[in-house]
C-alpha cells in the first residue's frame, strides 16, 4: 500500500512473488491466505531499485491468551529462538532448541520449530500462566563467538508475534552489532518491544540474562 495504492500480487507454488511500483517511497505488506492471520510490516524502496523482504511466514488463528513467534531471515546462518519465563519455585523456564518445552502439565510453551541451515522460521508457542514476566530473544548462532557481530541485520531478520487472531507486533533489529538480540517482554499480559542487541557466546546463559 504505496500512499494509498494498493497493488496485489499473488504467489506461486513456491511462495514467491514479486511487485513493480512506481516511485520511492515507504510501504505496507501485507500476506494473506484463507485460514491463516494476516501479517503485516512497513518498509521503503528507494528510486530505481530491486529490493527482497524477509519470507513472511503465516499462521493459524491461536486460541484465547496464546501468542506464537515467527522468526525469518534472509540469509543461511543459524540463528536460534529463546523464550524464557516463570518457573516453579521461583526459577525461570528456557525454551529453545536444546529445551523444547516448560516441563508444565500441560506445557503453556512450545518450541515448535528449529531451523539450523536456512532462513527459518522458527517459531515458539506460548500461553502466559499469572503474573510473570515472558522474554523472548533471538541469538546468532553462527556467529556466536565473534562479539559485535553485524550477522542479525545482515541477516534481515524479523520477528512476528500473533495473539488470538491477529498479529500484534513485528520487530527488526536496531543498527548495530551483537549476538544476541533481546527483542520483546510479556508482563501481565501486556506486550512490550525491548529491541536491544548485546553479546552472549553460550546459549544456556540466555535464562540468566533475559
Amino acid at each position: 500500500t504505496p500512499t494509498g495504492t494498493l497493488r496485489h500480487a499473488l504467489t506461486n507454488a513456491q511462495g514467491l512473488y514479486s511487485l513493480y511500483l512506481l516511485g520511492p517511497s515507504n510501504f505496507s505488506v501485507a500476506a494473506s491466505a484463507a485460514g491463516f492471520i494476516t501479517a503485516t510490516q512497513s518498509t521503503s524502496i528507494a528510486g530505481g531499485e530491486q529490493a527482497a523482504l524477509a519470507p513472511i511466514a503465516l499462521t493459524a488463528p491461536l486460541a484465547t491468551g496464546q501468542y506464537r513467534v515467527v522468526v525469518a531471515w534472509q540469509t543461511g546462518i543459524d540463528l536460534d529462538a529463546h523464550l524464557t519465563g516463570p518457573s516453579q519455585g521461583g526459577s525461570r523456564f528456557h525454551v529453545w532448541w536444546n529445551g523444547e518445552t516448560d516441563l508444565l502439565t500441560p506445557a503453556s510453551a512450545q518450541f515448535d520449530r528449529d531451523d539450523q541451515t536456512g532462513i527459518g522460521p522458527e517459531t515458539v508457542t506460548f500461553t502466559p500462566q499469572g503474573n510473570g514476566v515472558y522474554r523472548f530473544s533471538v541469538q546468532n548462532y553462527s556467529n556466536r563467538d565473534l562479539s559485535g557481530s553485524l550477522g542479525l541485520n545482515q541477516a534481515r531478520v524479523s520477528v512476528r508475534v500473533f495473539a488470538g487472531s491477529q498479529q500484534v507486533a513485528f520487530v527488526s533489529p536496531p543498527s548495530g552489532g551483537g549476538t544476541l538480540w533481546k527483542v520483546f517482554e510479556v508482563t501481565n499480559g501486556q506486550l512490550s518491544v525491548i529491541n536491544q542487541l548485546s553479546d552472549e557466546p553460550d546459549p544456556s546463559n540466555i535464562k540468566i540474562l533475559f
